[in-house]
């Protein structure tokens, strides 16, 4: 069994010394024996990424189109001949024991992936531990066969891959889940491994985490039109996360309403049935974990559907002028374009 590690990243020298330090040993170690290659792919980067990676004799790495994550992973994936590709992403710490546990996975020849969990490589940060507290939740509710694996950590059989062309490279985000949606609709099997974890740099920046939530939604409505059905959630989300974007939006554009004593308690309403939501979310985390800090999910899970309802109405009219433009380009005579 040969295996490939594949790590894209741009500007990610903050991170990337830590992750190489954490996956170069198990090239030595007895069960990672079979871990042919290290490939990074520097997707454009201009800070000392490259030369953090450099640093690395037996780290293999290759120039990156620039264009994001996904075609990152095709790149990287496309050089090497291993029968498994394990996928990280350049800001998780790897433990001695992710890869070997993550292949342990891989039961029938029907199994396509196996991912893990993730742990706070922050613990210092109020944000970060909020952020690992709800993954943490979801992640001891989902079954051992999924129908989602993030691409942060995960191992691909190649044959399968190749077989549903990799990842889709006009997804910027949400390419991770539209391949897991592929690979079911091949009959492939996704498996999830709790216990094969790896550190993450969670955010500690609440308005660069707002603004990436912001960007995931707006990418989530790529996925939506692709697959209708993935509007109901999947293995790691629910109905709750769904609805809310939605709700905010709807409590957004009914602000107006705020001035008039008839029609005030509309947005105050729909403010509340949020904050439900909101509560419900906290209840998990804290039935999970029961620490203080759980008390914080409530504004915290409230203000991230606010900016999710942002990023979502974005996508939704890019999507909406996509969808225009390619109806005005193909009602055109022939021979003729825009």
């Amino acid at each position: 069994m040969s295996i490939a590690l594949v790590i894209p990243g741009r500007n990610c020298a903050a991170t990337l010394d830590r992750c190489l330090q954490s996956v170069v040993p198990l090239r030595s170690l007895g069960y990672a024996a079979q871990l042919q290659e290290i490939v990074f792919v520097d997707d454009g980067s201009t800070d000392a990424t490259a030369e953090i990676a450099a640093r690395y004799s037996n780290v293999r790495v290759i120039a990156g189109r620039g264009v994001g994550a996904a075609a990152a992973r095709n790149d990287g994936i496309a050089t090497t001949d291993a029968k498994f590709i394990w996928c990280l992403d350049a800001d998780c710490i790897a433990q001695p024991e992710t890869l070997s546990q993550l292949l342990a996975g891989f039961d029938n020849g029907a199994v396509a992936a196996v991912g893990g969990s993730l742990g706070n490589a922050n613990p210092h940060s109020l944000l970060a531990e909020l952020i690992q507290d709800e993954i943490s939740c979801r992640h001891s509710q989902m079954p051992s066969s999924v129908n989602f694996l993030a691409s942060g950590n995960v191992v691909y059989r190649k044959t399968a891959f190749e077989a549903v062309g990799g990842f889709d490279e006009s997804f910027r985000w949400a390419h991770d889940a539209e391949l897991a949606y592929r690979f079911i609709a091949k009959g492939q099997q996704l498996r999830f491994c709790p216990q094969a974890d790896v550190l993450h740099h969670h955010f500690t920046n609440w308005w660069s985490y707002l603004c990436k939530q912001a960007a995931y939604a707006k990418n989530r409505m790529y996925l939506y039109q692709r697959y209708p059905k993935t509007t109901r959630g999947d293995d790691y989300s629910s109905w709750i996360d769904h609805i809310q974007p939605p709700l905010a939006l709807v409590c957004l554009c009914s602000m107006p309403l705020l001035g008039f004593s008839a029609t005030w308690f509309v947005p105050a309403a729909i403010l509340m049935i949020l904050i439900c939501l909101s509560a419900a979310t906290t209840f998990k985390v804290y039935r999970q974990n029961p620490r203080l800090r759980a008390a914080a999910f409530i504004p915290f899970v409230a203000v991230r559907a606010f900016a999710r309802a942002i990023g979502a109405c974005c996508g939704i009219c890019t999507v909406a002028a996509s969808n225009r433009g390619r109806g005005a380009q193909e009602s055109l005579p022939e021979g003729q374009a825009l």
